[in-house]
């Protein structure tokens, strides 16, 4: 009779729910836009155009849905 050569446990993973980025830093959001620095981000955000969430007295953020309301806004039918 052959010895049954010791078998490996096998390790359960969990996975972590996922849960969707909500707030994007200037970066973020100007990448999400297409816009290939922040400053053009930072600039609708202090001519009030674009909402900011205060995460402190020098830090802010950007809502992802604000990011998309603008998109929304900004859409138009004809090219020019």
């Amino acid at each position: 009779m052959k010895a049954k050569a010791p078998q490996a446990h096998a390790t359960a993973t969990v996975e972590k729910p996922t849960i969707p980025q909500r707030l994007f830093t200037a970066k973020e959001a100007a990448r999400y836009l297409g816009y290939p620095t922040a400053w053009p981000v930072r600039a609708l955000a202090w001519k009030g155009e674009l909402p900011t969430v205060q995460l402190s007295e020098r830090r802010i953020a950007f809502d992802v849905a604000d990011l998309d309301r603008f998109i929304e806004t900004r859409k138009s039918r004809e090219i020019r």
